[in-house]
Parts: structure tokens; C-alpha cells; sequence
């Protein structure tokens, strides 16, 4: 494929993309066409860096992809740079990996390579990255086959390399790995040296998995996270690099909301991507499905912060670089049981503070039927436009991230999250109502600036 008659073909409809009524304001979509999976997620000499699939074709839905990047200094405001590397010309795509340094301390992207061939397995590639990223050049031989990595016979499907450190040692984790009698697992191979290119298999990490595997060290434990053809995954839990067992203890949904995974159109947040900004995470990931999308489809999640509560429970909130795109806020302790506010433009961060113990708050972003947001909060669940969710933790505190047709929502401490994608609202007035002993004490109404992408380098500052 050429990358510059792609890169071309996408940036032509860019801005017609953009104007459409429901295109998001402030999340990070690609210029045009249909976006899947953000991924290849750093930071590298303080620039946050990620990489995302775009057809280069308007109506295409499946094949041929080729990878966009995207550059920011804040995580909020990001520029698209020209594409970084193109599939080969035995290639009908690369599928999702990860960007890392080898001993010389130069970027190295490893990726999983699908044939045009469908006969043919899938093989794991490596491509050299310039000091700044913004072009990789591919290695010709693959650095991991069905034929070589010395662990289970899997099926061709295997994708989405991953790697990571652990008592000064380096490994790489691959997803989608099904044997013969169905089992789905998660094996680990160790590098022989700091090149990136040579593996050894170590066994069998985790026996449940699904694709776009990370995990990370936080605050003393580890996570692990995997999308099962179903809503993201995690777990939290010990690792011992040593006999390489990990062993969970906590479990749960990163984020409600994402569907079937045979229908494009049904989605929710889907396969996150993390950066590490010294001990902390970062969390975003990939939100499709928007039913009124022409000329594009699908997002990146706004990043949030993650965290553990004192259960070991993940925790999540939106970043509080959001402040940067607040044009008006305003607060108040409204003393009835009904509320309404103007958002005008369909961008806002909505918190509220409950009190008042058993009861329900209901919550709508619009009012014609089918569109909009409709939420409802009570007892140990949260609903969202006809779907119900369990709430990991009760909570007094809700935050909503709105925009245009995407909602972010976190109860409580951020232990439960969901994610909506509905077509857009003619008036996106916010209105609340609580029954019961609950009330709103409190609350803070952000309307938001759009972000819009830039194209080209980012200037030095």
C-alpha cells in the first residue's frame, strides 16, 4: 500500500469530516474515515505519542488499514503527523503491537503481520523507528512465527505483541492465542537479549484472554488488561517475575458499555491503550459505533487517570488537564429535586455530589426519543439508554464527560465507568431529577472549548 496516496485519500475529506453535526469536539478522532484501535501509546522526551488504524478508503469497514499518529504535549490538544509506515506488499494490514527501545536506545515497533493470503498464518514483524518517531522502517524477517516461538500449537489469528519489564528482566506477552481444543491463553516469552528480536517461551501466563493485552505495574501490584471480544477486562493481582505466575485477586469491567462484537455499529470503549508518566497510568482506548457518522467513525477515549482505592479496585478520572478546555463553569447546591441547565453546544463536564443515602438519581442529556443520553443511578446500579450496568461500589459522586454524541461516566470514586455512543441530540439541555432521600448537594457545570486537530509538526516551544 502506498502510505502517501492513503494518507492523501483520508486528509481529503478532513474537513468536510469534521463539520459533521456529530462529530465530537474535544476527543481525538482521526481526520477522516473509520478510526478502530489507538494504540502504541508513549511519552519520549515530553511528547505524549499514539497510533491509531484509519481505512483509507470512506466506505471500507474491513481490510486494508494504515496507522496515523497523533502527537500532543498536554494529552488534550494533539497534531496529526504524516503516516509512519504503510502495510507491505505482502500485507493486508498490521495489527496492533507496541513501540519500545532496544539496546541502542532507538525505537522499535513490534507488530503482528496479516498475509493477504488468508491461508497463511499470522507473523509477528519489527519495523526501526527514527529518533522522533515519525517514520519506521520494517525488518524482513519476522521475529516470531507459529513455527518458532517454541510454546503451543495456536491458531493463525494470534496478535497484538506486548512488552514489559519486571525484576531486570524484559518480556512480551501475546494475545488471541486459541489452541486446538479452544483454550484461550495468554502466553509469555522472555528476550534472550536487549535487541527485541529474539524471544524465548516461558510459558503460560494467564489461562483467559482476548486481544490488545497490557500489563502494568501500580502501586505495588499489577494490572492486567484484555479485551475478550466483550467490554474490556481487568485484573489486579501479585507477579513474581522469578516463576512468572501472576496471581489475581481483584477483577472487573474497565469500562460498561461496549456490545456485540459482530456489529461495527454497537460499540462501546474497546481495547485501551496506557502510557506511564513515572509511577502513574494513563488509560484511553478506542470508542466506535456512532450511528450518524458519514465520513468518519470512531474516537479515542478522553484519558483518565488510573488508579487503586484501598481494595485494590481499579479507580479512573477523566485527567485534570481537562481544565484547559473550560470556557464557563458554573456551581451551586441546588435545594429542589429537579434541575435544569443549558449546554448550548453539547460539550460539558457535569460533577455531582449525593446525599442523602437511598434513593435514585435520573439524569437526561436531550429529549427526543432515541436520542441523547438517558442515566439512572440508584441502588447498586447504573442504567445508561435502556442498559444496566452493576456498580462496583456505591458511590455519592457522579461525573459525566459529554460530547455531542459520546458520554464518559464515573460513579463514585471512579470504580465504575461507562461508556455511550448515541446520535445527537437538536437540544442537548441537561435535566435532572432524584427521588427518594437522594438529593444533589452539589454540583459543578463546565461547558468545553473544542480541540481541534492540527495537521504537521508540532513546533518547538
Amino acid at each position: 500500500m502506498d502510505r502517501k496516496r492513503a494518507e492523501k485519500a483520508i486528509l481529503l475529506d478532513a474537513e468536510e469530516a469534521f463539520r459533521e453535526p456529530g462529530h465530537p469536539g474535544f476527543h481525538l478522532a482521526a481526520p477522516a474515515h473509520i478510526t478502530m484501535d489507538f494504540w502504541g501509546a508513549l511519552k519520549k522526551d515530553g511528547v505524549w505519542h499514539i497510533l491509531c488504524h484509519v481505512f483509507p478508503d470512506r466506505d471500507a469497514t474491513k481490510g486494508e488499514t494504515v496507522f496515523f499518529h497523533a502527537v500532543s504535549r498536554d494529552l488534550i490538544r494533539w497534531e496529526w503527523l504524516p503516516v509512519p509506515i504503510a502495510p507491505g506488499e505482502d500485507e493486508l494490514r498490521m495489527n496492533d503491537g507496541c513501540i519500545d527501545f532496544n539496546e541502542e536506545g532507538k525505537p522499535i515497533m513490534l507488530y503482528t503481520s496479516v498475509p493477504k493470503d488468508p491461508s497463511i498464518p499470522r507473523t509477528h514483524r519489527a519495523a526501526f523507528g527514527t529518533e522522533d518517531l515519525s517514520a519506521f522502517f520494517r525488518r524482513d524477517e519476522p521475529f516470531m512465527t507459529l513455527k518458532d516461538h517454541g510454546g503451543p500449537a495456536f491458531g493463525g489469528g494470534w496478535s497484538d505483541p506486548f512488552v514489559f519489564r519486571a525484576g531486570g528482566r524484559t518480556f512480551l506477552l501475546m494475545s488471541k492465542c486459541v489452541t486446538g481444543d479452544g483454550r484461550d491463553l495468554l502466553p509469555i516469552y522472555e528476550a534472550e537479549d536487549d535487541s527485541l528480536l529474539r524471544w524465548v517461551y516461558r510459558g503460560i501466563l494467564f489461562e483467559r484472554s482476548g486481544e490488545v493485552v497490557s500489563f502494568f505495574p501500580l502501586r505495588g501490584k499489577w494490572v492486567l488488561l484484555f479485551s475478550p471480544y466483550a467490554a474490556t477486562e481487568y485484573y489486579v493481582g501479585d507477579f513474581d517475575p522469578e516463576s512468572l505466575t501472576f496471581r489475581p485477586f481483584r477483577h472487573g469491567i474497565l469500562s460498561h458499555g461496549y456490545h456485540r462484537q459482530d456489529d461495527p455499529m454497537d460499540r462501546g470503549l474497546y481495547a485501551a491503550c496506557v502510557w506511564q508518566a513515572g509511577d502513574k497510568r494513563i488509560l484511553s482506548g478506542w470508542i466506535g459505533g456512532f450511528p450518524e457518522a458519514r465520513l468518519w467513525d470512531g474516537v479515542m477515549a478522553f484519558p483518565r487517570e488510573m488508579d487503586l482505592d484501598e481494595d485494590l479496585f481499579l479507580t479512573q478520572r477523566p485527567i485534570d488537564g481537562i481544565s484547559s478546555l473550560v470556557l464557563s463553569a458554573e456551581q451551586g447546591a441546588p435545594l429542589g429535586r429537579s434541575v435544569r441547565l443549558s449546554s448550548k453546544e453539547g460539550r460539558f463536564l457535569l460533577s455531582l455530589r449525593l446525599t442523602g443515602g437511598k434513593g435514585s438519581l435520573s439524569l437526561r442529556v436531550g429529549s427526543e426519543e432515541g436520542k441523547g443520553l438517558c442515566l439512572r443511578l440508584g441502588g447498586d446500579s447504573l442504567r445508561v439508554n435502556g442498559d444496566e450496568y452493576p456498580l462496583t461500589r456505591p458511590g455519592s459522586d457522579l461525573v459525566l464527560l459529554f460530547d455531542r454524541t459520546t458520554a464518559e461516566i464515573f460513579v463514585g470514586d471512579g470504580t465504575t465507568a461507562a461508556t455511550a455512543v448515541f446520535p445527537l441530540p437538536a437540544k442537548p439541555d441537561v435535566f435532572w431529577e432524584t427521588e427518594g432521600g437522594l438529593l444533589v448537594e452539589n454540583y459543578v457545570f463546565s461547558r468545553l472549548d473544542r480541540a481541534k486537530p492540527g495537521w504537521g509538526r508540532m513546533e518547538a516551544e
